[in-house]
């Protein structure tokens, strides 16, 4: 930055010298230019703070953008291509005999549960008959 304001090399290390005195305390300073200095100094800071927090935060978002989402696309246009081919359609779509099988007992345990409950229904009946 002192580049702009020195004319030749001589004159940008007149500036170096000049600030490095005024940091330390020495001829030239004065107060009005430490306080400049330490407010210049506040602000660099301060930028350098900003500048890394949001390198911090873009990070992970670039990683995403770049690296994962492409990853994501392919997987899923590959799954896509897998389940609509037709051979391994009817495969995906089967049924396990396992659940099948499991199903059909089900299936008749309801039935004889609603048979025993007709059953029941009719003894109770019978019952209240007979104690008439």
């Amino acid at each position: 930055m002192l580049g702009l304001f020195a004319d030749d090399d001589k004159a940008l290390k007149n500036w170096v010298n000049f600030i490095k005195r005024a940091a330390q305390g020495g001829r030239g300073g004065g107060k009005k230019i430490n306080k400049d200095i330490w407010l210049i100094r506040e602000v660099v800071t301060s930028y350098f703070r900003t500048a890394k927090i949001t390198l911090f935060d873009s990070i992970p978002k670039e990683i995403m953008f770049s690296m994962v989402n492409p990853v994501k696309r392919e997987l899923e246009s590959r799954l896509m291509v897998k389940i609509y081919d037709e051979e391994l359609l009817d495969d995906i779509m089967s049924e396990d005999p396992g659940v099948k099988e499991k199903r059909q007992r089900l299936k008749r345990t309801v039935l004889l549960l609603k048979e025993a409950q007709e059953i029941m229904k009719d003894v109770k009946k019978f019952k209240s008959i007979k104690k008439y």
